[in-house]
């Protein structure tokens, strides 16, 4: 009996063995091959498929990995993101599955030479990321100067020319778009900049165009997480009058909410429709930050930056109101100045920022209900009696602290120009979330919070 129980104790442990072979491991990782991976003039051409049996009829992404070989050392080159979108009908009927699996790309490379190139595939279940078949030897070669990174589209408007167009940085998570403005600018004038890529379409604004040199840095994110391949991309720039938040308040100059009250835009301050989240400012703030999942930049030059008392968002923090007014940043009726409002910096006037007073009186004068409109959640605030036909949505934007973003769809905070003169750590705001919460509170001035335009004042 020992000897029968010892044999099927080791037959046992066998079994486990065989169930945790490499093999067996890799069953449900990604299937790929490389098809085709070359050097041209000025970039490189991949071409391939990739899938995960986990999720078969689901595109998956697949990383390029380029190092420039140097002669005696392999440097580190550069990763681009691919999607495996492409159909390939010869792979499905091969393998039984439904769906887009194929990727091809001619890759843009600046620097003629050697480089070697590595493929992977990203697992949609987390099995591994496995290289696609082996590494390989391409040379780069060059005619002239390389090639412009992307394709790039000029539309003007008005008598506006964008005479100067260049994306600087394709391959990473942000660009630079820099243009030349010439002719006579609208009142306001501000740049609409559209992105369209094979991944990707958004929307960004930059306020306030002058006559001359522009910039503005975007942030991308893929769909599959990474750097946002830019190849087959084309930009569009159009210069308009801007008439509300963001650049955009909708198509109007506001909405009144209340007899004699002020109009308050459509849109917050970096956003194009009432349910974009836009910009994330610190009190006193009129730069505007975005979230890149990694921390926060600025809107105007990339700059990186924490919501923290300690570092640029505190520059407010722990002033008085006596100390806010003699550094500039308040005047005699206890509010920013202009030149510290985020709405008037990017709007001008008569653009600003709500007070205190005027957060309530909305709060007084308006009903309010939570609800999802194209997929986003917020408050939608209506007036009362000869008003109810007219409304705002807030979206619930979450707020900037440190390096993150919380409470993206579940809470909104819109900043007021007003401080909280009892606590000179202090300012006040909108703060709104689920079906019964509405009212103003004051917040510590480090944090990022959206702002919503007003302009006309309560009679």
């Amino acid at each position: 009996m020992k000897t029968a129980k010892f044999w099927m104790y080791l037959l046992s442990l066998l079994a486990l063995a065989l169930a945790w072979t490499p093999d067996a491991r890799a069953a449900s990782a990604p299937q790929k091959s490389l098809d085709e991976c070359t050097g041209g003039i000025c970039s490189i051409y991949v071409k391939g498929w990739a899938f995960d049996p986990d999720a078969s009829s689901q595109s998956i992404g697949v990383l390029v990995y380029l190092y420039v070989d140097s002669g005696c050392t392999i440097q580190y080159g550069d990763v681009r993101m691919l999607a495996a979108n492409v159909s390939r009908p010869d792979v499905n009927q091969a393998k039984g599955i439904t769906g887009e699996h194929g990727f091809e790309a001619d890759i843009p490379i600046s620097n003629a030479g050697a480089y070697w190139v590595k493929v992977f595939a990203i697992d949609a279940t987390g099995d591994g990321n496995p290289q696609i078949d082996t590494t390989r030897s391409v040379t780069v070669t060059e005619t002239g100067s390389a090639v412009e990174p992307v394709n790039t589209v000029v539309e003007t408007s008005n008598t506006v020319n964008v005479t100067k167009f260049h994306q600087s940085y394709p391959y990473s998570g942000k660009a630079t778009i820099e243009y030349t403005v010439g002719g006579t600018l609208p009142a306001n004038a501000v740049a609409e900049i559209i992105l369209n890529t094979d991944d990707a379409s958004a929307t960004f604004v930059q306020s306030n165009i002058v006559t001359g040199a522009n910039s503005h840095v975007i942030d991308f994110a893929s769909s599959f997480g990474g750097a946002l391949l830019l190849t087959n991309a084309s930009f569009v720039v159009t210069i308009a009058e801007g008439t509300g938040g963001g650049g955009s308040s909708g198509g109007s100059g506001g909405v009144q909410l209340w007899e004699n009250g002020p109009y308050w835009a459509e849109c917050n301050v970096g956003a194009t429709k009432p349910e974009d989240y836009g910009y994330y400012f610190w009190w006193g703030d009129t730069v505007g930050y975005t979230n890149t999942g990694s921390g926060w930049i600025s809107v105007k030059d990339g700059t990186s930056i924490s919501f923290l008392s300690s570092g640029t968002a505190g520059l407010t923090y722990g002033k008085s109101n006596s100390q806010l007014q003699s550094a500039g940043y308040i005047d005699s009726t206890g509010n920013l100045v202009a030149a510290h409002d985020a709405a008037t910096a990017y709007l001008g006037a008569p653009w600003r920022m709500p007070t205190s007073d005027e957060i309530d009186a909305l709060i007084s004068n308006c009903t309010t209900t939570w609800i999802t409109t194209n997929g986003v959640s917020g408050r939608l605030v209506t007036g009362k009696g000869e008003y109810a036909d007219r409304s705002i949505f807030l979206p619930a934007a979450g707020y900037g602290y440190d390096s993150r973003l919380y409470g993206p769809g579940s809470f909104g905070y819109c900043w007021s120009s007003t401080p909280d003169s009892d606590d000179s750590r202090r300012a006040w705001y909108l703060f709104y979330f689920d079906s019964s919460n509405f009212y103003r509170r004051n917040d510590d001035r480090y944090y990022g919070h959206s702002v919503r335009p007003v302009r006309g004042f309560a009679e």
